[in-house]
This record gives structure tokens, sequence and C-alpha cells, in this order.
């Protein structure tokens, strides 16, 4: 759709704006560059006939060919390599090593250093690494691509060609826990380097008060490691990459699994908008922590720009590394992940689609419905009609649905179209006009939201309460103007870092609302749903 093609297109430009601010990759004991001293001899041809004048050039598509030659003594001795090719990230760029393309490991997703190449394809001697960069629009910066074209045809590109020995293997993003279940869980890493991850896990075996049990599982080669664990309640774990070799190796762990899921009782964290300031998310994060939660829900916009693939690891997971370790964590989809394609791979979808963004998970008696809110929830839709099957056979006592998009918000999200009507942005309209009414329909506790870097509680009439948990480390907002009309039923706004933590026991469900410094904002307490006809379900609660 136009919004997707747009916003996907924003991603890509806010990569190039970003790449020079990137954190490194994980650094290596003994880098080696092959192509030090290598000499490149660009050809740059302009795809369009160029004005004369500078002043009056337009932005153009061109192309930049080149190849450069390598010497390499012993080619056997590496285990994997890395390309670092020091071109904005909107350009279109081809690269083969001896007549092998190179290819990134997702596509559709940016990198400043391509991981992963395959050591095989060096010779014993002359080597060759060919390139073709071209732009085939205007590439968002201050000088046009023109004036990029002239200053590359005479600099040329800084390109490094990384080679890492089976020593320099090292897990670079992770380990984060996922899709929790009272007897099971999901574990996810990435490593620097194509090899094998051994996962061994401990717990309570299921239906065995008194027994423990130990399950160990192997992934299959390739950078992205991920585990389903079932049959045991989770306790502790460890995680082994090894390279086929056995020259290299990395233990890391074990990990004491947070809280203790039982029947009857659950404690999780809900909070969102991390994105854009890493020591703010790790301030919360560790804040949140300490609440020692059996769980985390995420709201969204876990980085700036998700296609931008080093910012995971430097926006999200370098600065919240003990948290995701040890709480397994349960995130939806928000507009600045644009769709990434690496979020689908971090983040493995219970209902057995890896593509699939809307998602439900009982834990405990809590029901946990995650959905991807920017998609069509038109009336009658095919997300519409899923989500009220979903809500229609639940028997859990209480139901929270995770979106990215409020139905309710007083900060600039939540702003009344040209009519002052309805919300201006379309998600948010149908989260107010589709989604609320089911949630109401269905004795649904709350809506948890972000959006808006806010902390929002709104009490529409329809029962369900609307939470706006936006304060993880996005630069914050503030109330808007017009907020009364624009939403009529707020009760708490504040304009500060925050996360809520929830703890149910038996029929009561109690939300304190806390700052990143761990001042208690707000309260609200819901009792259990009446399970039955819909007609008779109902959701009683007390809060200020």
């Amino acid at each position: 759709m136009p919004y997707q093609r747009r916003a996907i297109l924003a991603a890509v430009i806010l990569c190039s704006l970003l790449a020079p601010h990137a954190l490194a990759q994980t650094p290596t004991s003994q880098p080696v560059d092959l192509l030090e001293g290598a000499t490149w001899n660009w050809k740059v041809n302009p795809l369009a006939s160029q004005p004369t004048s500078a002043a009056s050039r337009p932005a153009a598509p061109f192309r930049m060919v080149s190849e450069t030659e390598f010497q390499v003594a012993d080619p056997h001795r590496y285990a994997s390599l890395n390309l670092t090719h020091g071109a904005n990230p909107l350009y279109t760029m081809k690269f083969t090593l001896n007549g092998h393309a190179i290819t990134p490991p997702l596509e559709g997703m940016q990198y400043e250093t391509i991981p992963g190449i395959d050591a095989s394809w060096l010779t014993k001697g002359r080597n060759v690494l060919t390139a073709e960069i071209s732009s085939p629009f205007s590439a968002g910066t201050k000088k046009t691509p023109r004036d990029n074209l002239d200053r590359m045809a005479v600099q040329g590109l800084k390109m490094k060609l990384t080679a890492l020995y089976s020593q320099d293997l090292a897990i670079e993003i992770g380990p984060v826990l996922g899709m929790v279940g009272q007897n099971s869980y999901t574990v996810v890493c990435r490593t620097n380097m194509p090899t094998r991850v051994m996962l061994t896990a401990e717990g309570a075996v299921s239906g065995q008060a008194a027994a423990s049990g130990k399950i160990t599982a192997t992934s299959q080669m390739g950078l992205i490691h991920r585990f389903t664990i079932e049959g045991i309640r989770p306790r502790v774990y460890q995680l082994e990459a090894r390279t086929s070799d056995d020259a290299g190796s990395v233990k890391l762990g074990s990990w004491t699994v947070s809280g203790r899921i039982a029947d009857g009782k659950l404690c999780f964290v809900a909070l969102g908008d991390n994105r854009s300031n890493p020591d703010r998310w790790s301030k919360v994060a560790n804040a949140a922590a300490q609440a020692r939660p059996d769980l985390v829900v995420h709201t969204g916009d876990l980085v700036s720009s998700g296609r931008c693939d080093w910012l995971w690891r430097e926006q999200f997971f370098a600065p919240a590394a003990e948290l995701l370790a040890t709480v397994p964590f349960l995130p939806v989809i928000g507009n600045h992940e644009n769709e990434a394609p690496l979020y689908y791979k971090l983040f493995p979808s219970p209902g057995g689609r890896e593509d699939s963004p809307n998602w439900q998970r009982t834990v405990a008696g809590v029901q946990f419905i995650g959905i991807d809110g920017e998609a069509d929830w038109s009336a009658g839709g095919e997300n519409a009609r899923w989500l009220e099957g979903v809500l229609a056979g639940s028997r859990a006592r209480f139901i929270f649905l995770v979106t990215h998009y409020p139905a309710w918000s007083s900060a600039r999200h939540g702003r009344l179209d040209e009519k002052g009507e309805r919300p201006a942005e379309r998600p948010v309209a149908q989260a107010r006009e589709v989604i609320l009414p089911l949630l109401a329909r269905y004795g649904v506790a709350a809506m948890l939201a972000g959006h808006d870097h806010t902390y929002q509680r709104s009490e529409p009439p329809e029962g369900v309460s609307v939470i706006v948990t936006g304060g993880a480390g996005a630069p914050l907002y503030e109330q808007s103007e017009n907020s009364v009309k624009q939403n009529p039923y707020l009760k708490v706004f504040f304009e500060v870092l925050n996360y809520c933590v929830f703890t149910v026991d038996g029929d009561t469900c109690v939300m304190h609302a806390m700052t990143g410094d761990g001042k208690e904002l707000d309260t609200r307490t819901w009792k259990a749903r009446a399970i039955g006809t819909p007609a008779g379900l109902t959701n009683g609660d007390q809060g200020k």
C-alpha cells in the first residue's frame, strides 16, 4: 500500500542519515583487512545527461563500477568475511568476490557491513573483488547525488574486507527470551559469523511438580539462531556457539529466567517507544527489571529505523541485555520498525506464521493479544474477524490488548481531522471505532499502547482502559493544546520516562505506573471479568 511504501522509503533515508553515528560491529580480536593497500579504479557513468553548470545540476541517477585485486597467502586460515562498503545505504550495491555474488543476510535490510561472507571463496594468491554502486534518485542529503558523484569519482569508496578467524566467534545480539508459557519459551540470538549454537535449558518437568528436566537443542548453520523449548517450566539456560572446525567457541550464561509463573499469579511489565536514546532505554529497562516481572510486553518502536541493521544492537539489545536475556519479551510492531524483515526473525510469533504480526498468548490465566495496529482494521475485515474469534474463544480471567496505536490520546498522535470529528491518523481512528468496541464487548481490561511518548490513562465509556506507555526512551511529547476536545476521557497525563507494573493475584489485577526513577505516577485496579456470553461479560474496576 502507498503508506507502507512511503514508510519504507523514509526508513531507508533515515538509515543514510544515521549511518555515521552507528556503533561498530562486535570487534574481533585479530581483525585483518584483506584490502589494505589495494588500488581501486572507479568508472563513474551518469545515467542521464548533466548540465555543465554545477548550480543547475539536478538530482540524477548514476552508476559506479570498479574492481580491485588483492593477495591472500593462506585462505584456509579464515572462518568468515565481512565487507564494509562505505557507501550511502540508499544506493543499490552489487559486489562479487572471485565471481561469487555477495548478498546481504536479509533482503530488505540495510547494512553498513555485510557479515557472513563465505571465506571459502578466497583463493591462494590473486583474488578479485568487484563493486557496482548506483543511485536512481536523490539520496536526501544536503548535497545532490551529482555532488556526491563528483566526490566519489575522485575519492572512490573506502572499502574493507575483514577476515575473521575462528577465535573471533561472538554472539553479537541476544539472547532474547520470547513467547513464554507456563511450560515453554523461545530463545533467539545472532552470531557474527555463520555457525551452530547449542542451547541447554533446565526447569521443572511439565505435570511433574517434583521432577526437574534438562533439554538441549542445536540450531542450523547460520547467523540467526532460534529455539523453542517445550515441556519444562523455564528456570535456567545457557548458550554455546562453536565453529565447524572446533577452533572457535564461546559460552554465554547461564541465565536465570525471571519470575515463577503459577496459576492465578502473574507479574508483568508494559512499556514502549524506547527508540533513539539508548541511555534512556537502559535506565528504564534496568528499573523495570527491578520489579522481577514474569514477562514484558512492548508497545512498539524498538529502534528509530528498523531496516537499519546496525541500530538493533546499538539502540535496543545492548542497552537492555540483562532484561532481554532473563525476562520473556513480547513486542508488537510499531511504525518505526518499518516492516523490517529482521523484526520477524528476532521475535517469532506463536501463531505458527513467522511473518504474522498478530499473536495471542495466555499465561497464568491472563491473555495477551498483540496486533499490528497499522494494518487494515476495518469493521468486518480479516483482522477484525480474527480478533473477535480470539476474544470469543477466550476463557481468561483478564485480557490485555497490546498495540502501538492508542484509541484515545491527548498528545500529537491523537489529533483530530480537519472537521474535528475523528482522529486524523487512520490506525488511531480504527483503534477507536473498530477495535475498542470489540474489546468492550468481551470484557477486556485494557488497551496497552504507545506511539505518543508519554504516560496516559483514559477511561472511555466503553469500560476499557486505554493506557499509553510510550516513555521508554524516545523523545517525550507534550499534551496537546486541544486535548480536552481531542480526548475528553483523560484521567492522567505525564510527560516523563515511564513503565507500568501489573500484578495479577486471583481475581484482582493492580497496575502501578512508574517513572524511570522508580516514582509512582498512577495506579489502577481491575476485577476479573465474568466469563460467559458476550452480553454477560463485565469488568469491574477501581482506580484513581
